[in-house]
C-alpha cells in the first residue's frame, strides 16, 4: 500500500507495521539528513518505547532501535526527532524466534569516505547478523557475499538499506556502491537466538518521506529464512 501527505518539514514519521510469530523482536532502522538532528524516541505501538541499539554519524546520521515482543497485530510506527530534517528514511523489521531478555549482542559501526561500506561484527554459529546503512548518495550498491538485503531505498539524494546474514564467530557486513567515493555509515549487530531455537525473518516495511513531507509505506516481501 502508499500513503502520501504534504508538510513544509517533518518532525516525526510514523507508518504501520504487522508483527508475527513467537519470540519476537522488532527492529527500526533510521537515516536522517543532516547530521546534526536526531532520533529522540521511536514507539512500536502506543506507549510501547522502543530502545535504542546505537548510532552511526557521517554526512548522515543512522540510528537503529530495537522493540523486544512487539505486540502481534497492526501497530503504528512512530519516530520522533530532535528536530525538523530535510529527509527522513525508515525501515522496520520483525524477527521470530530471537531471545527475550538480551535479544542482541555488541553493536558495531563504522564511517568512512569510499565506495564500499563495511562493518565487522562478533557474532556465532546460530545467530543471525543484521545490518543498517546510509550512503550520502542515491547510486544502487550490491551487498556482501551472504547478505540477504531485506531492503534498498534511495530517493532524494540519500540512500538508506538493510540486509542479514547468518552469524560465524566473525562476520562482515558490506554494501559495494556503483559510484565514486561517498560518506557513508553503516551500524551492524548479532540477533541471539532463544534458546534451542534459530531466528527467522518475517515482514519488512521500509518508509521513506521527504522534507515536503511526501512519504509512503511499501510493505516488502514476507521472508521466512530459518538461519541454518
Amino acid at each position: 500500500s502508499l500513503a502520501t501527505s504534504s508538510a513544509q518539514s517533518v518532525s516525526t514519521l510514523s507508518w504501520s507495521h504487522t508483527a508475527a510469530g513467537t519470540d519476537r523482536l522488532g527492529i527500526i532502522d533510521i537515516c536522517i539528513t543532516p547530521d546534526t538532528v536526531s532520533v529522540s524516541t521511536v514507539e512500536w505501538g502506543s506507549g510501547n518505547t522502543a530502545a535504542l541499539v546505537t548510532t552511526a554519524v557521517n554526512a548522515d546520521v543512522v540510528e537503529m532501535w530495537r522493540r523486544i515482543a512487539p505486540p502481534a497485530s497492526a501497530q503504528t510506527i512512530l519516530v520522533n526527532l530532535t528536530s525538523t530534517v530535510t529527509s527522513i528514511l525508515g525501515a522496520s523489521r520483525n524477527y521470530t524466534g530471537a531471545d527475550q531478555t538480551t535479544p542482541l549482542g555488541s553493536p558495531s559501526t563504522s564511517t568512512a569516505n569510499s565506495a564500499d561500506s563495511s562493518v565487522t561484527v562478533t557474532s556465532a554459529s546460530g545467530e543471525l547478523v543484521i545490518d543498517t546503512s546510509g550512503f550520502d548518495n542515491d547510486v544502487a550498491s550490491t551487498p556482501g557475499a551472504g547478505q540477504t538485503e531485506r531492503y534498498d531505498q534511495a530517493p532524494f539524494g540519500t540512500s538508506h538499506r538493510g540486509s542479514d546474514e547468518a552469524g560465524a564467530a566473525s562476520v562482515v557486513m558490506s554494501h559495494a556502491m556503483a559510484g565514486a567515493a561517498n560518506d557513508w555509515q553503516i551500524i551492524g549487530v548479532s540477533i541471539k537466538p532463544v534458546a534451542g531455537g534459530a531466528a527467522q525473518s518475517f515482514m519488512i516495511f521500509p518508509v521513506r518521506m521527504d522534507a515536503i513531507g511526501h512519504g509512503g509505506i511499501f510493505p516488502g516481501n514476507r521472508v521466512q529464512d530459518k538461519m541454518k
